[in-house]
C-alpha cells in the first residue's frame, strides 16, 4: 500500500519541473519490469511486443477535453493483468456487415477496487501535466526472471504465432522524477498503469479505466 504523503510528495516535487527530466535506461527498465510483473500477476502468460511504441499518455489527455458526463466514470483502480475478452470473431465481423447483426465487445473486468479520492486526484494531476510530453523514444522490452511469464519477442513472431492472441504492446514509458505511466494495448482494450518509485524500486499503483482502441 502507497502511502498518501509519499505520493503527494512526489507530485511537489514532479510541479518544480517544467517538463521530465531524460528517463535514465535503469529507471526505464525497471518500471517495465513493474509493468510485465503486473500483467502477468494473475499466473498467465503474455506475448508482449519487444519495441515501446506510442504516446503513453494519448488517451488521457484527449479524455481531459471530454465533456464532464463523459470523465465522470474514469479513475484510477487498483492495479490488475489486463485480461481483455475474446475477440469477435471473423463470422461475427461477417455477420455484423451482412446480416444486420449486432457485434458486443465485452469490457474487461476491473477487478480492482478504486483508489482513494486523494490519490485519484494525484495521479490526475501528475498525468495532465506530463500528458503534454509525447515521449517518442521507443526502447527495448527486454526478457526478464522477475517475471517470466512474459515473453517479449519481434512483432512479426508474435503476429504469425497462434499461441499468442491477444498481443500485448507497449507504449513508451513515460518517467518524470518519481512517477512514471505507461499504457498497453490488448484485444481492442487498452490500460494505463501508474507507477512512483520508492528508494530504488518501481511500484505499479494505479490503473486508469479501461479504453476501447
Amino acid at each position: 500500500m502507497v502511502r498518501v504523503g509519499f505520493v503527494l510528495g512526489l507530485l511537489f516535487s514532479l510541479s518544480s519541473c517544467g517538463a521530465p527530466s531524460a528517463p535514465a535506461n535503469s529507471d526505464v527498465d525497471l518500471v517495465l519490469h513493474a509493468l510485465v510483473a503486473t500483467l502477468t500477476a494473475d499466473g498467465k502468460p503474455v506475448c508482449i511486443d519487444r519495441a515501446t511504441r506510442g504516446d503513453s499518455l494519448a488517451v488521457f489527455r484527449s479524455m481531459l477535453s471530454a465533456p464532464p458526463a463523459s470523465r465522470r466514470s474514469l479513475g484510477w483502480y487498483l492495479p490488475q493483468p489486463l485480461r481483455p475478452p475474446a475477440a469477435p470473431s471473423v463470422k461475427d465481423v461477417f455477420n455484423d456487415a451482412f446480416r444486420d447483426d449486432r457485434i458486443l465487445i465485452s469490457r474487461p473486468q476491473q477487478a480492482g477496487g478504486p483508489l482513494s479520492f486523494l490519490l485519484q486526484r494525484q495521479l490526475n494531476t501528475a498525468a495532465a501535466k506530463l500528458s503534454l510530453i509525447q515521449e517518442s523514444s521507443p526502447v527495448a522490452l527486454n526478457p526478464w526472471n522477475g517475471a517470466p511469464l512474459a515473453q517479449p519477442r519481434w512483432w512479426v513472431l508474435n503476429r504469425f504465432s497462434l499461441r499468442c492472441s491477444p498481443v500485448y504492446t507497449v507504449t513508451n514509458p513515460i518517467v518524470a522524477k518519481n512517477v512514471a505511466f505507461v499504457s498497453v494495448k490488448a484485444g481492442h482494450w487498452g490500460a494505463t498503469y501508474a507507477f512512483v518509485k520508492q528508494e530504488r524500486e518501481w511500484k505499479t499503483i494505479g490503473q486508469w479505466s479501461n479504453w476501447l482502441y
